[in-house]
């Protein structure tokens, strides 16, 4: 395991978000290393200092500390100023640190191309981990390029998924593969399952990635079944979901439809306990669901519950666990199915075995361990 490190972990997404990638990583390297958070996704600005709505630079959370960039030049709508600000940020940054730990090993830690080539220019000198967790090479993401960048320059590149290793492995050949991560802290050995009926669930992110009109015909064509989503509405992401919003009211409006809205993390594993199967409907002509690897598998999986997925390529791989379904006619087949004959006890252990081989503990360990080499 890494110890007496300096690490820099840099991600996009929001700490309210439920960003587990980065906060996992972040509270097991923090317990034998001093670890700072760069956060790009929450940045400052001189009207955020000044109006003192947000004046906070540096925080403190637990054993973490977080630095949110001050964009010192206005404009960062304009890339060229938002690349400027975050080169600038990382260069004071990392001048502070080889001040203040003069004699220890530093690290920047990253998860996605956005936002992160200035960091790591401004952070020049520093050994890269690039910790890969989803499939950036989607040309309405806009970030081949800067993945490019990532690829040739880090010191280390992971990723958690046979799939994306595959990919990675074209432009970078020492890509290695460690497990995907699952925080066991929430989901607790036993849950209570207190249910009558029988369920179909989803929780996660209600967004352009489920396939809605697949569900809609699904879930229509099951009139008796009740179906319960759970996570947070997520309209306005990227450019090109110019129906979301209108799937999700028609989606929500079918009689045998629950939603529970953006539940906390301590009621997911309660909320995931009531179900009968946990479905993955993402919508799989975009490569970022396609080549995806979703977390939400293992929290099926640990809970022993029988998975139903569009055609994601990771999923194929677990045959056993995970039932793949392409139509609607192959969805309501699975489903009749699972419902007339149950989930046998057998695939039960192969799923919770399957997890145990995937906690954030074991994924940290085995990225030690390729650093050390």
């Amino acid at each position: 395991m890494l110890k007496n490190n300096v690490i820099v972990v840099a991600f996009n997404a929001r700490l309210t978000d439920g960003c587990d990638y980065a906060l996992q990583t972040m509270r097991i390297l923090s317990f034998t290393n001093r670890v700072y958070a760069f956060l790009l996704g929450e940045p400052r600005t001189w009207k955020d200092v000044l109006s003192w709505s947000a004046r906070h630079i540096v925080e403190h959370k637990e054993n973490i500390t977080l630095i949110h960039p001050f964009f010192l030049v206005p404009g960062q709508r304009w890339i060229w100023a938002r690349n400027g600000n975050y080169f600038f940020n990382a260069f004071i940054f990392r001048i502070v640190l080889f001040c203040l730990y003069p004699g220890l090993s530093k690290l920047l830690w990253i998860f996605e191309p956005t936002n992160t080539v200035p960091v790591m220019t401004g952070l020049f000198g520093i050994q890269t981990v690039y910790d890969c967790v989803d499939y950036n090479r989607d040309p309405f993401m806009n970030m081949k390029q800067a993945e490019n960048y990532i690829l040739r320059t880090a010191t280390l590149v992971v990723c958690n998924s046979k799939t994306l290793l595959k990919k990675l492995r074209l432009i970078r050949k020492d890509a290695h593969l460690v497990p995907l991560g699952f925080s066991q802290q929430f989901f607790p050995q036993n849950v209570v399952r207190n249910k009558a009926d029988f369920v179909i669930g989803y929780v996660g992110g209600i967004n352009w990635r489920l396939n809605y009109p697949l569900l809609i015909s699904v879930i229509g064509g099951l009139p008796n079944i009740t179906f319960v989503f759970a996570g947070p509405i997520e309209i306005g992401i990227v450019p090109f979901e110019k129906d979301t919003k209108r799937h999700v009211q028609e989606l929500f409006r079918l009689h045998n439809v629950k939603y529970l809205g953006n539940i906390p993390k301590n009621m997911i594993a309660q909320t995931m306990a009531a179900f009968d199967i946990g479905i993955i409907p993402y919508h799989v002509r975009y490569g970022f669901n396609r080549y995806s690897f979703p977390m939400k598998v293992m929290e099926y999986m640990w809970l022993e519950i029988p998975v139903i997925a569009s055609d994601i390529s990771e999923l194929k791989n677990y045959p056993d666990a995970i039932k793949i379904a392409h139509t609607k006619e192959e969805w309501l087949r699975v489903i009749r199915r699972i419902q007339h004959d149950g989930w046998i006890d057998e695939e039960c252990t192969k799923q919770r075995n399957f997890v145990k081989a995937h906690t954030w503990q074991k994924k940290i360990e085995a990225i030690s361990e390729l650093l050390a080499r």
